[in-house]
């Protein structure tokens, strides 16, 4: 027999989660595949319900993968957040486009 096949919204019901941590997860393929039906993409049940079983471990379970994959990010944030020298202020570019009044009154003035 077939499986029933879920969209996005009723997976996140399942899931508890929101839609666009649905969209998330898929891009950063942590969801079971899922099947393209013209435009849309569909979950197959028995499929989301053995990735659930297969993933489920208690809350408590210290995950030295995760952690570390945590320490990764931080460390990589406290890097890129350092202090750059500020540059030098240098000239201002030419302005583009039209002219404000203030600098045609200015230029007629400079003119005569």
């Amino acid at each position: 027999m077939i499986s029933p096949l879920l969209n996005q919204t009723q997976l996140a019901e399942i899931l508890g989660v929101t839609e666009w941590t649905i969209w998330s997860l898929r891009r950063r393929n942590l969801l079971p595949p899922a099947i393209r039906v013209g435009k849309s993409l569909r979950w197959r049940a028995c499929i989301v319900e053995k990735w659930i079983l297969d993933n489920e471990r208690p809350a408590n379970e210290f995950d030295a993968e995760l952690c570390e994959r945590a320490e990764k990010a931080v460390a990589s944030r406290s890097q890129k957040s350092k202090p750059q020298p500020k540059p030098e202020k240098t000239k201002k570019p030419a302005r583009r486009g039209r002219p404000t009044k203030a600098e045609q009154i200015a230029k007629r003035g400079m003119n005569e």
